[in-house]
């Protein structure tokens, strides 16, 4: 009688043997099987607070986190700051990855594994090149798709090597740089906004204020509470889609939104308008405490003016429409109001 070890047992040996079967026969694995359980990276390894250069390549883009002193900036970007411990993960993750079992040599069985070469335009695999800050290789390593129930790993192949591997480890590495920022603009929430300032297109200025967060807004007397209302709430959790160093402000249209809290921090963003609403606006934002502030805005306005720096931001489609209706809203409420 077949008891429950045996049948675990068989049915792990037909799971390697299918293995084998598929993707081993292409060449003799035999001489890479002394491998198994080696570190996929073993420079990296050995040499991990030396990385000073991580290089992301997939099918469709390529992208480069260099070291600065304990953290790590965006290069391509103009170093904007990139969180470390996302960056050190990954370092630390492809560190630990180690050889399980050897697979295919046929460049034409790579597909199944998501390990084709990175300039076939069909290309699934991703790419990794870490660097020594005097350009020494640390690795250099195609990770491919991951492999779930059974032997659980993720298909490797070491660049410019023909020998595929199934690694043990879970990696996911994003390929959207955006995607490894932290994207947070300003969190002001709705309660906080005692005034809101709006310069709009032409130069016409609309200001709103209130006494306390549960009052309502001078809008020219105008009962509906809901177009202002709108307004305080644009920069609460606000986070961008893409960035660029800043720009010399241009000769074309813009908008301007300012928030003020009631503890005297001012957050400003100026929409720079493209002609005909060809593209998304940049947009570049400025915070600031008055002179009677407390103590704890104006350190939370120095901090968020640091972090905002010299950049333009675009936000997402969906807070730009919300935008534009606030304002529509309020245009209308104001335009509506007895005189």
């Amino acid at each position: 009688m077949i008891g429950p070890r045996t049948t675990i047992a068989l049915a792990a040996a037909a799971l390697m043997a299918t293995l084998a079967a598929t993707l081993l026969h292409a060449g003799s694995a035999q001489p890479d099987a002394a491998r198994i359980g080696e570190a996929a990276l073993p420079d990296l390894a050995d040499r991990m607070e030396e990385a000073a250069r991580l290089t992301v390549t997939t099918g469709t883009g390529r992208f480069s986190f260099a070291r600065d002193g304990d953290g790590w900036v965006w290069p391509e970007r103009d170093n904007f700051p990139v969180p470390a411990e996302r960056v050190d993960g990954l370092l630390t993750a492809l560190g630990a990855l180690e050889l399980a079992a050897p697979l295919t040599i046929r460049s034409d069985r790579y597909a199944r594994l998501g390990l084709e070469g990175i300039i076939d335009p069909d290309s699934r695999s991703t790419r990794i090149d870490i660097e020594t800050a005097d350009g020494t290789p640390l690795g250099r390593l195609l990770l491919g798709y991951h492999r779930r129930g059974g032997l659980d790993g993720l298909y490797v192949r070491h660049a410019f090597a023909a020998r595929s591997w199934l690694a043990s480890g879970d990696i996911a590495v994003p390929d959207d740089p955006i995607t490894w920022l932290d994207r947070r603009l300003v969190d002001i929430a709705p309660a906080e906004v005692a005034a809101v300032d709006v310069t709009d297109v032409g130069g016409i200025s609309i200001q709103l204020a209130r006494p306390d967060a549960g009052a309502g807004f001078a809008i020219l007397d105008a009962a509906d509470q809901s177009p202002a209302e709108a307004l305080t709430g644009l920069f609460a959790t606000l986070d961008f889609t893409d960035l660029r160093p800043a720009e010399e402000d241009g000769a074309g249209e813009s908008l301007t939104i300012a928030l003020t809290t009631f503890d005297g921090m001012t957050v400003r963003a100026r929409f720079a308008l493209a002609p005909e609403g060809r593209e998304a606006p940049w947009v570049r934002f400025a915070a600031s405490a008055g002179a009677d502030a407390t103590a704890n805005e104006q350190d939370r306005a120095a901090e968020l003016a640091r972090s905002l720096g010299p950049w333009d931001y675009r936000l997402s489609d969906e807070r730009l429409e919300r935008i534009a209706s606030a304002l529509a809203a309020l245009r209308g409420t104001i335009a509506d109001a007895p005189p």
